[in-house]
């Protein structure tokens, strides 16, 4: 009998930000996004790192970027999503803004998963994952993720060679890998 794999997405939303596939325990894809010019309005440019390539492309909208992720041939199936959950500090708009990229990016593959999101605060799945102490600062943070996520994922390297090593990917990788341990 064939057992059934398991296809998780993390994402770590905001202006700039990232999504990661994980497949049975490897990363198929990994996406990273930042503002950009698209007809001379706000829009994104929407890099995907899969199958040894890379697709570039620009979009309008923080939907646009879910849709297209979650039409891409290595999402046939997603069974769950856990996204990075905001919060409010001394700008309130800041945690609206980031609520509303959220949304917009989660919808899409929510319908594409027929499963609600996860949310998961950023301290939360850091001390899970990493065993990181929430008042830890966050440069610290940024360099004990960086450093330590790829080596409990190996296949992560070769999207972040393609891309660069961006912290929002592994962000976006210590989710997804949050949502894997809560399942088992």
């Amino acid at each position: 009998m064939k057992s059934h794999s398991s296809t998780i997405v993390g994402v770590d939303p905001a202006n700039t930000g990232a999504a990661v596939v994980i497949t049975d325990n490897v990363v198929t894809a990994v996406a990273l996004w930042k503002p950009c010019q698209v007809s001379k309005k706000k829009g994104y440019k929407l890099q995907i790192s899969y199958s040894g390539k890379v697709k570039e492309l620009k979009v309008r909208t923080a939907a646009h970027i879910g849709h297209v992720f979650s039409n891409m041939p290595f999402l046939s199936v997603c069974n769950g999503i856990a996204v990075e959950d905001c919060y409010v500090s001394r700008n309130a708009r800041t945690a609206i803004t980031l609520a509303r990229i959220s949304g917009s990016i989660a919808a899409p593959l929510e319908v594409k998963s027929g499963l609600p999101a996860h949310y998961v605060r950023a301290n939360k799945w850091r001390s899970v994952i990493l065993g990181i102490k929430s008042r830890t600062k966050r440069e610290e943070v940024k360099e004990i993720v960086l450093r330590e996520i790829p080596k409990k994922i190996p296949s992560l390297k070769i999207h972040l060679d393609s891309l660069g090593y961006y912290d929002h990917i592994t962000d976006a990788t210590g989710i997804a890998l949050w949502l894997l341990s809560k399942k088992k």
